[in-house]
């Protein structure tokens, strides 16, 4: 995400990237290392067609694990809501 908007691959891309992560991390208070080091890994990388397949994949299996997580939270919530009555 960071990445998309810095100037190119190298050190002012990945530093820019992590920023933004950070800032994002910190503004949604959602706690996600990882998050910090893709954002890196895309932004060092050579800018190849590739790598945006490799990004857009990334962003898909994030998108799918969060829905699970918040489907099993909800799952659990309503399962001890009959278990209490």
């Amino acid at each position: 995400m960071g990445g998309a908007c810095s100037p190119g691959p190298g050190y002012l891309a990945g530093g820019s990237a992590m920023l933004v992560t950070i800032v994002l991390m910190i503004l949604l208070d959602a706690v996600h290392p990882p998050a910090v080091s893709t954002a890196l890994g895309f932004a060092l990388q050579a800018g190849s067609p590739g790598n945006v397949f490799l990004f857009v994949l990334a962003l898909g299996v994030t998108a799918v694990l969060a829905s699970l997580q918040r489907a099993a939270v909800w799952l659990l919530a309503r399962l001890e809501d009959k278990r209490a009555v």
